[in-house]
């Protein structure tokens, strides 16, 4: 049986070539670290922790389709999210999408949105909104530095509206 595992894994990895990019963004009150792993060239899968000093966390994982088309490229998918935001915490699922445009192959713009109405929220959290824009510079084919912002807030049962980041930050992502 473990030779059978190890074979299949071997011939699902023999195809292509895994790269995994670590993403580490800061400011001033918080950090943002996460991983991305492509499945091939039109799909991957993310997961994430943001961390803020005075408001609390969150973590996600999510699974996207992505594409390029001349300069633009992005992703669509959604994530499962769980938050604790001092005094209200809960989970849910929340769709989404991003799009860059390449400037050069080594400068591009990019934004992303995601929405997890009510219906999709659970415990005190009754909805996500997170967007975010950043500026990526690509100064070697493995690495990319990165200005941007984000807000990223929830509403609450009974506790009205928890911000959880609203604000600029740097960051780096290195491919291996």
């Amino acid at each position: 049986m473990k030779k059978a595992a190890i074979s299949l894994c071997a011939l699902a990895l023999s195809g292509q070539a895994i790269a995994l990019s670590i993403d580490l963004a800061v400011s001033e009150h918080s950090i943002d670290a996460g991983v991305i792993i492509p499945f091939g060239p039109e799909s991957m899968a993310s997961g994430s922790v943001l961390y803020r000093e005075s408001n609390g966390h969150m973590y996600d994982f999510g699974l996207y389709a992505t594409g390029r088309s001349g300069s633009l490229s992005g992703k669509v998918g959604a994530k499962v999210f769980g938050a604790d935001l001092r005094n209200a915490s809960g989970w849910g699922f929340a769709p989404g999408a991003a799009v860059a445009f390449h400037f050069t192959p080594a400068l591009r713009i990019e934004g992303e949105y995601y929405y997890s109405p009510s219906v999709l929220a659970w415990n005190d959290i009754e909805n996500l909104k997170e967007f975010s824009t950043r500026l990526v510079f690509s100064p070697m084919a493995n690495a990319d530095i990165y200005i941007g912002y984000r807000d990223v807030k929830f509403d609450t049962t009974n506790r009205g509206e928890k911000t959880l980041s609203d604000g600029g930050f740097l960051g780096i992502t290195f491919t291996l």
